[in-house]
């Protein structure tokens, strides 16, 4: 039997680019895009190229935002280390709560809050 850690998968961290790139998704972008569409299509410069520059920095906006909260997020998740106290090898010891394997005897205590972990 092959025993990991008792972990989720680390989510790699998109890229600025691709963040940015899926600012672009959903029908109000869809509609604004069509809007800058129809604008150049019936000539109107000044109109497409609002919507555009409004376009543009909206998602300058939104991909800073999402990527500095996913890099904050991983940084509260590699911060938060919950321990165990198990009974291994006969002894009383605590580990990482990641590291528990088959075998080891998790001990409770009723005291133990959660903010403690």
């Amino acid at each position: 039997m092959r025993v990991g850690p008792n972990s989720l998968p680390e989510q790699q961290a998109s890229s600025l680019l691709t963040t940015f790139l899926r600012q672009f998704r959903g029908p109000l972008i869809y509609i604004l895009l069509a809007a800058v569409l129809v604008s150049l299509v019936l000539g109107d410069l000044k109109d497409a190229l609002f919507i555009g520059l409004v376009l543009i920095a909206n998602g300058i906006i939104g991909s800073l935002q999402e990527h500095t909260a996913g890099k904050a997020a991983l940084a509260l998740r590699r911060l938060e280390q919950p321990k165990a106290s198990v009974i291994r090898d006969g002894r009383l010891q605590e580990i990482d709560a990641r590291l528990l394997v088959p075998g080891d005897i998790v001990v409770l205590e009723a005291d133990r809050s959660i903010g403690n972990w």
